[in-house]
């Protein structure tokens, strides 16, 4: 009896750690809704097809680096044939000199097999390689310089769509308690009303308030809706009606650069910029493609 009375308890004890871990579980996953800033932006450049397409453009780039160099490689090629040719059989009468016997052979086809190996090697192209070498490395540049200029882009995106969700969080909340005290409001006046301390007049613009309060509260649910959506967009999710709250951080003040420092900044760093540069000097490269069109080549072989 004992025993059992162990056993149950036993039992009861495992099924309570059950719903205390289940529990947890549940408020964990709960949780998940309420994000920081750093958890979206981490979220987005992990899944964001834009980055990835930009990744990707980044490789096709490098790859066509690695094969513009196959211009000032030698070129290296064999070539093999085989053939046979069917005719009549004929038959083949061979002397022998050592014994004055002789041997004889029929003969239907004909074999015939040829093989060869050649080098080429370009020693003069007008500059049309090492020029195609330098394009392919500029190309590299930008697509490098595009993929960071998408990074940046997509991350303000984030932020700026999640501080518009905490934005509209915090509105739909104050319209809310302004719900609420328009509904005290309007009990109060009620009272009032009965007690003939106040008008009917008094009573309707405390209706006509409580309308308007109710009306805030619904076009600020819209809002937060629409933010929430333009903030699972940015950040590259479907949205399928799951909740997402933004959680309140503590503001941390940037330092400012100088004008000076800024405009330092923006001529060294900022991507745009650089890409323009860049194709400045992709145009340069091309004009010399099209000067060596006009210059002879050479090779060897």
């Amino acid at each position: 009896m004992k025993l059992l009375l162990v056993q149950m308890r036993l039992r009861k004890i495992n099924m309570m750690n059950i719903v205390i871990i289940t529990g947890l579980l549940l408020s964990k996953i709960i949780a998940q809704g309420g994000y920081s800033l750093d958890d979206c932006v981490q979220i987005t450049l992990e899944g964001k097809k834009t980055l990835l397409s930009a990744e990707l453009e980044v490789q096709s780039a490098g790859k066509s680096v690695t094969g513009s160099y196959s211009s000032l490689l030698p070129n290296l090629s064999a070539t093999m044939s085989s053939g046979r040719t069917q005719f009549p059989e004929r038959e083949m009468i061979t002397p022998g000199l050592t014994n004055f016997s002789s041997d004889t052979s029929f003969l239907n086809h004909s074999t015939t097999m040829s093989a060869g190996l050649s080098l080429n090697q370009t020693l003069f192209s007008g500059g049309r390689s090492l020029n195609q070498v330098k394009q392919a490395k500029v190309n590299l540049e930008v697509a490098q310089l595009n993929q960071r200029s998408t990074r940046i882009q997509v991350i303000l995106n984030v932020i700026k769509s999640y501080y518009g969700l905490l934005q509209a969080q915090e509105l739909l909340d104050v319209g809310q308690k302004n719900l609420d005290l328009s509904n005290e409001q309007v009990a109060l006046v009620e009272k009032q009303y009965d007690l003939g301390l106040v008008n009917r007049t008094d009573l309707l613009k405390a209706k006509v308030a409580k309308g308007h309060a109710k009306v805030d509260v619904l076009n600020r649910k819209a809002t937060l809706e629409n933010t929430r959506r333009v903030l699972f967009n940015d950040m590259g999710l479907q949205d399928f009606g799951q909740p997402i709250t933004a959680a309140e951080e503590k503001w941390a003040g940037a330092a400012v650069p100088t004008s000076a420092d800024a405009v330092e900044l923006l001529k060294t760093q900022n991507p745009s910029l650089i890409v323009a540069q860049a194709r400045v000097r992709l145009g340069d490269l091309s004009y010399r493609q099209a000067k060596g069109l006009c210059l002879p080549s050479l090779g060897a072989s």
